[in-house]
């Protein structure tokens, strides 16, 4: 959900101002959004729900991830903390930059980040889904629980012939 919503906030905003303009100038254009308050809070609450914040959508597969995976490889969750680290310094300082300017040589796009009421409609629901699901996940967790409890159950060795799932294997190996 939180993926959806900057995808979508990063297209809006990209058709208001040229942001993708790589090689040309010899990078990203230093722009600044000011009084973008809405664009600014709705990519506030991607952003946090993207790297886990407690409280959003993120939080609850992030924990449960590293809970699950604690277990059996402590070494890889030294490295999934780490670049969660840097995803979210990454994160923070695109949003610092892009809401705030603190960079050298800025152009100011005024009302470039403001959204159009279909637009708001559009992207308040991802918003609400953000926070509930952070607070309430259970439906969620419903809806992955059998594929999970398959995943962990224990199968027969492939030398009894009797896989659960799969089909039996017929003679001559086809």
């Amino acid at each position: 959900i939180s993926i959806a919503g900057l995808g979508l906030l990063f297209g809006l905003i990209g058709e208001r101002v040229p942001l993708l303009r790589f090689g040309r100038d010899g990078g990203a254009p230093r722009v600044t959004l000011p009084g973008a308050s809405v664009v600014g809070t709705v990519m506030a609450f991607s952003l946090a729900a993207a790297v886990g914040v407690p409280g959003l959508s993120g939080f609850v597969g992030q924990s449960l991830v590293m809970m699950g995976g604690y277990s059996k490889h402590p070494a890889v969750l030294v490295v999934m903390a780490s670049s969660l680290l840097l995803m979210t310094v990454s994160f923070f300082g695109v949003y610092r930059e892009l809401f705030f300017g603190f960079g050298e040589e800025r152009v100011e796009q005024e009302g470039a980040g403001e959204l159009l009421i279909r637009q708001r409609l559009f992207l308040f629901p991802l918003v609400i889904l953000m926070v509930f699901f952070g607070l309430y996940p259970r439906p969620l967790l419903k809806v992955i629980r059998p594929t999970v409890e398959q995943l962990l159950s224990p199968k027969e060795s492939p030398a009894s012939g009797d896989l659960k799932g799969l089909p039996p294997a017929t003679e001559g190996g086809q």
